[in-house]
């Protein structure tokens, strides 16, 4: 078994990428899918944001670290829930998801 795990944008949220999360499905039988959600911050306006991009790098780079924590977590829950391993995972994003995903796989 494999994992995707997939990070929203700025706004959005798990749930809504549910569609392409059903072609997907279609493609990738066996695999496990995630999208969580980003918590609710302050960011060009107030929802969902893994980090919020007017801060100061400082407030930036903090806010990454408690994301990237967010995904490790996960990854280790399914790691031991499923057995999966890092070489069976994808973590993939879209715009600020995409740089979140960026930032934990190169840290």
């Amino acid at each position: 078994s494999s994992l995707v795990v997939l990070l929203h944008g700025l706004f959005q949220s798990g749930p809504q990428l549910r569609r392409l999360v059903r072609e997907l499905a279609g493609a990738l039988p066996g695999c496990r899918l995630l999208l969580p959600t980003a918590p609710t911050r302050v960011s060009w306006g107030v929802g969902p944001a893994w980090f919020n991009y007017l801060a100061s790098d400082a407030e930036k780079i903090q806010e990454l670290e408690q994301a990237k924590a967010e995904v490790l977590e996960l990854l280790s829950w399914q790691s031991q829930e499923a057995g999966i391993g890092p070489d069976r995972v994808v973590l993939a994003g879209f715009s600020m998801g995409g740089a979140a995903a960026a930032w934990t796989a190169l840290r």
